[in-house]
């Protein structure tokens, strides 16, 4: 998200070597693209999931939601764009408590935050698979965009060198 910074390192600590002009050679590796583009294609099937399966609402990236709740206030129908608003405040719930997990005092606590914020993830989103169809749909949308946003704020920065 623009303007957000975290206090989370990037997935890979070291600084990549540097270039001849003084600039940084990329440090990212095979292995971090491979979790990125796997993040990436998560996010994309929640977004449908949650879309298609749980009301028209998108849950991972909350951009979809904020154009929607731009276009349902457009027309006049509160109602239809009430129920996106949702879904971008647990999106932001998700980031503070995020922020928290990187805050030294709890850091030192979590050895590896990347680490409990995808076990977390994993068991929210096997929650949410198994519940039956006809459960709360905001359940399951609040669920799915607060775990997004753990994921969005922990590994949002991959080592790049900058």
């Amino acid at each position: 998200m623009a303007g957000l910074s975290s206090s989370f390192p990037p997935a890979t600590s070291s600084a990549p070597p540097r270039t001849a002009d003084g600039g940084r050679h990329s440090r990212t590796t095979g292995g971090t693209l491979s979790l990125a583009a796997l993040l990436a294609i998560a996010g994309g099937f929640l977004d449908a999931f949650t879309y298609i399966a749980h009301g028209g609402v998108f849950a991972n990236a909350q951009t979809g939601n904020v154009v929607l709740l731009g276009v349902f206030a457009a027309s006049g129908d509160w109602l239809g764009a009430v129920r996106h608003v949702l879904p971008i405040l647990a999106f932001f719930i998700g980031v503070g408590i995020a922020e928290k997990v990187g805050d030294p005092p709890v850091g030192r606590r979590l050895k590896r935050p990347q680490r409990f914020a995808l076990v977390l993830e994993i068991a929210v989103l096997a929650v949410v698979g198994a519940l039956p169809t006809s459960f709360s749909n905001t359940v399951v949308i609040l669920a799915v965009a607060f775990v997004a946003a753990l994921q969005s704020t922990i590994f949002g920065k991959l080592a790049t060198g900058r």
